[in-house]
């Protein structure tokens, strides 16, 4: 990192400052010198706080903002610094009360921070890299492999903390080194080899912790725990086996009888079932009759009561709207009449108000004439002050006119000579510039290069990719159906023909079973004969096996079942999967069409510059081509703008000039001549004063009167109105009375007319309004209806069950019931004990095959790590006497080297070849972490003591001799970090005068290949050092900046 330019706004005591670090690099060493608080030290904080957000010191970001700054300043940090071939621009602000933009008051504005890279000093942006504080300082970190506590340690030394880098620990050294000389390959490695260590180690403990667990299962009884805990460990497999085929026979066992109680279970569940049916029917008609009672018997005296009334609503329900609107009528009537009534007197009121106006009109008509005369004569006297003002306005402007013309002839000549040359200056770029739209199409055409590529592509392309996964994928999982498919088809057979066989044999026994039980003289029971000729005789053991035949020919029937019901799976999951794989090769096939044609329209244009087929990789690289090539052009095209709109500005400018000038000179004497003719037209001597004050008195009296006449006007027609609305309300109320007073006779003769019917129900009106208004008769229509229909329902469904039950005894189903439960209940006690016993030897077949896995798996990694742990143990420092990790050994490498050019070039030498460094043979308090300690040894005593023992002044050369040692070292290792700069602030006051001048040397020696500053108050390093920024105080707490190049 090399600076190269710092601009402080209202930072410290720097309202404005700048410091031009270009200009400092005639010789290797500046200085920076002033008075105590003047803010030398600041300009490093700047850096500082530029860079990474903070300061050299323990004060806060915001707390640098000036003292004297007020709620308009803005606090603010620019840095140009280089990196590589690039310039960096930085712009930093901390956070700070501000004026509000609009309106009154101040608002509190956060911290800000952009990165960018530029083409020079206040030059044009060419990119920008980060735009937040946290962006921001995580690309600094990147860039300069170094964080803030790392950067004051090893480029700018801060006042009064410059032996940080000599007396910090091991870790701290290490992570410093490390950073500076790209040593993280080391850690990477280490890191990976601890994290390949842990993972054994986990993976070890896994095992382990899986055959504990599962011989430590929930499965096992008390007694195999005990067995299994009290056995050696090589017999607990063996064990395992043994128990696992205890169980098994005992599930067999439990399945025959479990067979067994089911044939009962489902004989006493059919008989059940017919008995409950016929008590159902039973407690229907039951239910049935009961309701017949309740619902139509019982309620036959409500249902009569609902008809009649119903009638009477039927009867009445036609005049309800009829009733309704008598009633509203009514009272709309006694309202119309009470509104016709004050009409009428108000009316009357105002027709006596406008007879009087009229007479007041008719008076002021008489006074009009009077007050037109003296208009036309104030009207008169109007264009006589107009002309007055412009002959007064004229004549002032004829002598402004003459002194500004004598001016412009001087300046005009001047701006022609200047026009000339600018006009042959441009012609030479002109023809040079591209025009911005080329720019705009060009990057419009990239953007949506991209936006297709990245938005239809890539999407498309994935498709396709996925697709075809998929398609393998089905087609492994066909594959492997087709496989367990002829398997299963072959065991079938295989079952099929067992099963056949063991049937020929269970026949072939019974039959000798039976010849051994005919007696001579009887009958066989089977064809009825006397005579018995291949009678033979039976053994024992023979019985025993037709026992186990028929046990075997069970289970090879359910086999036969077992596997015919996943033969049947296999065959709809080989059919699903063809279904399926049919699908994703058609899917497959669109989207690869798409993918074509969406690549062939997005290379139409461009079939040089990408490749013929997709390919991401090329196409990325060919889309990051194309941007750099289009940045360069514009780059360059950039540089001839700014050179050439500069020029025809400066043209412009002259042009409008010289026009400008030309135009005035004329225009000054059309002018002078325009207005002493105008002046000697116009002809009027007296002033515009006297003219004003006549024309004033005569308006003055025509005001009133207009006033008072139009508000007269206005009161006429208002009331002229009124009465018209009042008229024509009256008439419309009129016509409303009479419309109602029809309609409300209407209504009364049809309400007379029902009354008069035969079948009149009532012959009184609120009686009829009650009927009329009754919301209940849908309500009533539908349970009268409700009746009848449930009536005819009850009579049909009691007959039907009847028909069902005649000659039928109702069952005692408590007693069928206690039979079925009793049934059911050892069906399921077995069935549990079946589904227990068979989920043991699942359990345990399980654990069994679980445990020979783990106890393989465990086996086959023995080797591998035991091989990662020796490794592991050699880079963490466990293996070797010394402890020292690999990360810790390579920097110290470096660590060493960094020692030996400072003992070479620089602690001897300011020492006056008292001291040396070398590193420490064990840490300072005997912990893990060491082997970067630095310790001194002392000539004179013939011994190493620690750094802290040194004094203010042996520590500041011990730590100088460090800092330049390891710039050097630094910039000369190929992996290093590029220090081009050293900053020092303070401690040279501590140095005698031959030691000064040694330092000074070495300073010399280390500013011929980068910029190197320091902070002094020493009076020697004033004279001796030619390039100095002096820092000074002008009051108020302010200080400006003053370069001196001797």
């Amino acid at each position: 990192m090399k600076p190269i330019y710092l601009e402080m706004n209202y930072f410290g005591p720097h309202e404005n400052s700048v410091v031009d670090f270009r200009l400092l690099d005639e010789s290797p060493i500046f200085l920076i010198s002033g008075d105590t608080g003047a803010g030398k030290s600041t300009i490093f904080d700047a850096m500082t706080y530029a860079l990474f957000g903070t300061t050299t010191g323990d004060r806060d970001a915001k707390e640098m903002r000036s003292q004297f700054a007020t709620a308009d300043d803005r606090t603010s940090v620019t840095f140009y610094f280089k990196q590589g071939n690039l310039l960096y621009r930085i712009e930093r602000s901390p956070e700070q009360k501000l004026s509000k933009k609009r309106g009154s008051g101040s608002t509190l504005q956060k911290s800000t921070a952009k990165l960018a890279i530029v083409d020079r000093v206040k030059g044009i942006e060419k990119n920008n890299i980060a735009i937040n504080p946290k962006n921001v300082g995580e690309e600094i970190t990147r860039l300069l492999h170094l964080n803030a506590e790392q950067f004051k340690k090893i480029i700018l030394l801060p006042q009064n903390d410059f032996s940080r880098f000599l007396k910090s620990s091991t870790p701290d050294k290490e992570a410093i080194l490390k950073r500076i000389f790209g040593t993280y390959i080391f850690t990477s490695f280490s890191n990976e080899i601890k994290a390949k260590n842990s993972e054994m180690n986990a993976v070890y403990l896994e095992y382990d912790r899986k055959q504990q667990n599962l011989y430590e299962s929930s499965i096992w009884n008390p007694i195999e725990l005990k067995e299994l805990e009290d056995a050696a460990e090589q017999e607990k497999v063996d064990l395992v086996t043994s128990l696992w085929k205890d169980r098994v026979a005992r599930k067999n066992e439990i399945e025959g009888q479990t067979f067994e109680q089911e044939e009962k279970v489902i004989s006493i569940e059919i008989a059940y079932k017919s008995a409950l049916e016929l008590e159902n029917q039973f407690k229907n008609l039951n239910n049935l009759e009961n309701d017949y009672q309740q619902n139509i018997i019982e309620k036959s005296a409500i249902f009569e009561e609902n008809s009649e009334y119903l009638k009477k609503l039927k009867w009445a329900f036609p005049l309800k709207e009829s009733i309704h609107e008598l009633e509203q009528d009514i009272k709309q009537s006694k309202s119309l009449k009470n509104n016709i009534a004050g009409i009428i007197s108000e009316k009357a009121k105002d027709e006596i108000l406008l007879k009087k106006l009229t007479n007041e009109k008719e008076d002021l008509n008489k006074q009009q004439e009077n007050i037109n005369e003296n208009k036309k004569v104030a009207e008169k006297i109007f264009i006589q002050i107009q002309l007055s003002l412009q002959v007064e306005k004229k004549q002032s402007k004829v002598e402004e006119l003459k002194l500004e013309q004598a001016d412009n002839l001087t300046l005009l000549e001047s701006f022609k000579a200047n026009l000339g040359q600018a006009a042959e200056n441009i012609s030479t770029l002109q023809d040079d510039v591209i025009s911005d739209d080329y720019f705009i199409n060009k990057r419009e055409e990239r953007n949506q290069l991209e936006l297709t590529f990245r938005g239809k592509l890539i999407p498309t392309f994935q498709k396709v990719k996925h697709s075809k996964d998929d398609i393998v994928g089905l087609e492994l999982k066909l594959k492997e159906n087709t496989i367990a498919l002829s398997e299963n088809k072959d065991n079938l057979e295989k079952a099929k023909f067992a099963y056949n066989e063991k049937l020929k044999g269970r026949r072939r026994l019974m039959i000798a079973q039976l010849q051994s039980e005919l007696q001579e003289g009887e009958a066989c029971p089977v064809c009825g004969a006397l005579e018995h000729p291949f009678t033979e005789t039976i053994e024992e053991s023979s019985y025993k096996e037709l026992g186990n035949l028929l046990k075997e020919i069970d289970e090879s029937q359910k086999k036969q079942t077992v596997l015919l019901e996943k033969n049947k799976q296999l065959q709809q999951l080989k059919t699903e999967l063809k279904t399926s794989l049919d699908l994703k090769k058609i899917e497959a096939d669109e989207f690869e069409k798409e993918l074509s044609i969406l690549y062939s329209e997005f290379i139409a244009d461009y079939s040089q510059i990408f490749p013929d087929s997709f390919d991401e990789v090329s196409i990325d690289e060919s889309l990051l081509n194309l941007t750099k090539s289009l940045e360069l052009e514009e780059v360059k095209n950039d540089e001839t703008k700014v050179k050439l709109a500069d020029l025809e500005s400066k043209k412009l400018e002259l042009q409008e000039k010289v026009k400008d000038f030309e135009y005035s000179n004329q225009e000054f004497n059309r002018q002078i001549e325009n207005l002493n003719a105008e002046i000697t037209e116009i002809g009027i001597t007296e002033t515009s004063y006297n003219l004003i004050r006549k024309r004033n008195r005569l308006m003055e009296k025509a005001d009133l009167f207009e006033k008072h006449l139009s508000e007269l006007m206005a009161q006429l027609s208002d009331i002229k109105i009124k009465i018209s609305s009042q008229t024509a309300s009256l008439n419309s109320f009129e016509s409303q009375e009479a419309t109602l007073l029809e309609r409300i006779s209407a209504n009364k003769e049809k309400i007379k007319e029902k009354f008069s019917e035969q079948e009149a129900f009532t012959t009184e009106f609120q009686i009829l309004k009650e009927w009329a208004y009754d919301d209940d008769l849908i309500q009533i229509s539908q349970k009268v209806e409700q009746y009848k229909a449930d009536k005819a329902r009850l009579k049909v469904e009691i007959k039907n069950i009847q028909q069902l039950i005649q000659n039928k005894k109702r069952p005692n189903l408590a007693l069928i019931e206690e039979e079925k439960k009793q049934t059911n209940e050892n069906y399921v006690f077995l069935q549990k004990k079946l589904v227990s016993a068979e989920n043991e030897v699942e359990q345990a077949k399980s654990i069994l095959s679980e445990l020979k896995k783990v106890i393989k798996q465990q086996d086959k990694d023995a080797s591998k790590k035991s091989a990662i742990t020796k490794l592991y143990n050699a880079i963490s420092g466990r293996a070797s006497e010394d402890k020292l990790r690999l990360e810790t050994y390579v920097v110290q490498n470096y660590l060493e080297k960094i020692l030996d050019y400072a003992n070479l070039h620089f602690i001897n030498q300011l020492s006056n070849n008292r001291y040396r460094f070398e590193l420490a043979g064990e840490g300072n308090n005997r912990r893990m972490d060491h082997g970067l300690d630095i310790n001194i040894y002392d000539n004179e005593t013939g011994a190493a003591r620690s750094a802290d023992t040194l004094s203010g002044g042996e520590t500041f050369i011990a730590a100088l001799s460090i800092a330049l040692a390891l710039s050097e070292v630094v910039q000369n290792t190929a992996n290093g970090v590029q220090i081009e700069s050293l900053f020092i602030d303070e401690g040279f006051g501590s140095l005698d005068q031959e030691t000064l001048q040694k330092a000074m040397q070495a300073l010399e020696q280390i500013g011929e290949n980068r910029l190197v500053g320091v902070i002094s108050h020493v009076e020697e390093m004033k004279a001796t050092i030619g390039q100095r920024i002096i820092i000074n105080k002008m009051g108020d707490g302010r200080s400006n900046i003053k370069s001196v190049i001797k």
